[in-house]
């Protein structure tokens, strides 16, 4: 996957797709990161037992990974049963899910929280956005990808 920062926005580009209209030029579609519903683990990923990847159905899978992180239950930690009575808790503002990582900030401020997003392909771990708030309990996720899905998991140990 390539991607690329856009005017340091925060907004990460993609990929590119050419339209190609009669007697027209080309046009270049933007298409933000935006994470959805549940993906399994790569094998490796699961292995290592350090991630809780919530198991939803909805866009929500950025709400889910922080109740998570603020409210941890010992068992069956990835279902959303756990957690949907505080689906409110999270102040989201304006932003809609599924949250892009450029949107992270946002939430941040609203609910005073440190939130670092790392990301993962060809077997690596890489940074796609470090928080600069100074609060001490830092909450990191890992943002995947499968095909054209995105997905968020809460990184429990690093």
């Amino acid at each position: 996957m390539w991607s690329s920062q856009l005017n340091n926005s925060g907004e990460i580009l993609k990929n590119v797709k050419i339209c190609k209209c009669p007697d027209t030029f080309g046009h270049i579609v933007y298409h933000p990161l935006a994470p959805s519903s549940y993906i399994a683990l790569p094998h490796k990923l699961a292995a290592k037992k350090a991630l809780i990847n919530i198991k939803n159905t909805d866009q929500k899978c950025f709400v889910w990974s922080v109740l998570v992180a603020l409210h941890l239950v010992e068992k069956n930690a990835d279902r959303v049963s756990h957690y949907a009575s505080m689906d409110q808790e999270l102040r989201l503002g304006n932003v809609m899910c599924p949250v892009q990582p450029c949107k992270v900030p946002i939430i941040e401020n609203l609910n005073n929280l440190r939130i670092n997003v790392f990301g993962y392909e060809d077997e690596e771990v890489f940074p796609l956005y470090i928080s600069k708030r100074e609060n001490n309990r830092v909450i990191n996720l890992l943002y995947i990808t499968q095909g054209d899905d995105e997905h968020y998991c809460l990184i429990r140990n690093i």
